[in-house]
This record gives C-alpha cells, sequence and structure tokens, in this order.
C-alpha cells in the first residue's frame, strides 16, 4: 500500500491559458485506468495521479490538487506546462517519508526546493498526540503551517 503524497500545482500565465489546462485536468479527473489517471508517462515514471480535484466548471480556478503514491510528477508537469504553454508552482509533501517542498517552473527552468530530513526534524510534536507542534519557539496547530515558513525562509534567503 503506497504512502499518498499530497499535491497542489498552481498555474501561472495568461488567463486563457491556465483555463485550458485546469479545464484538462477537470476532464481527465473523469476517466479512470483501474489505476489511476495516467497523465504522462516519462520513461520507467507512472505519471499516475488520483483524486485530481480542479473545481467545478463554474470555478476559476489557478490551480489543482491531487494525490501520487509516495513522490511528486514535476517531469510529468513539465510536459504538461509546456503544452499549454504555463508555468507553475507545485507544492508536494508527504511526510512519512520526509518529502516536503515546492517546485518552481518558470521560462522552461525547473527548480526544485525542498526540506531536508534534518529540516523537517526541527519542527516537533509538543504532545503525544500531535496535535500540536513547535518551532523556533512558536506553538502551531498544524505541522506543514511551520514547515511552509521554514521553507519559504529557504527559498528567499
Amino acid at each position: 500500500m503506497p504512502n499518498w503524497c499530497n499535491n497542489t500545482v498552481t498555474f501561472l500565465g495568461n488567463d486563457a491559458d491556465i483555463i485550458k489546462v485546469v479545464d484538462a485536468f477537470r476532464l481527465i479527473a473523469t476517466v479512470s485506468y483501474g489505476e489511476g489517471q495516467q497523465i504522462v508517462k516519462d520513461g520507467g515514471d507512472s505519471g499516475y495521479m488520483f483524486d485530481i480535484y480542479a473545481g467545478d466548471k463554474d470555478q476559476e480556478l489557478d490551480y489543482v490538487n491531487f494525490q501520487t503514491k509516495w513522490a511528486p510528477v514535476a517531469a510529468q508537469l513539465v510536459k504538461i506546462a509546456n503544452l499549454f504553454n504555463v508555468d507553475f508552482e507545485y507544492e508536494y509533501e508527504e511526510l512519512s517519508n520526509a518529502v516536503y517542498g515546492m517546485y518552481v517552473y518558470k521560462n522552461k527552468n525547473l527548480t526544485d526546493h525542498y526540506l531536508t530530513d534534518d529540516e523537517i526534524e526541527l519542527v516537533i510534536p509538543k504532545d503525544e498526540d500531535e496535535t500540536s507542534w513547535s518551532y523556533n519557539g512558536e506553538e502551531y496547530e498544524v505541522r506543514e503551517e511551520a514547515l511552509e515558513l521554514i521553507l519559504e525562509k529557504k527559498i528567499n534567503g
């Protein structure tokens, strides 16, 4: 059974191209191939996405949420972005395997900003039930809030 990687990709570019790519994900979300939605096969990388959410047709969204097995699927998203002439910011997290970060694809250049195991371990549970977390003397109800701060500091210097 896989560990599920949570993914959110926000598309950047002109509005018409963003609408087209989000509409494409809406269509893909309606088709299942038994294993999930296989977006783009890239060598040995499957590119399967599960539980795709791109909103309803009447919603003007610029993002898509989906699940993948164990890891992000950035290579597939680059191919999709190139097809629709858009850039993206792609947040991913699968914390049981210490996977947390964000890809930025801009002007045909892909950059992966991620947290190391040591950086993830800076956020510690305040209790056994992990109902609150501590980082840098501050308390957080959600672990990902603190991890996002660490990642933003890492990206912005």
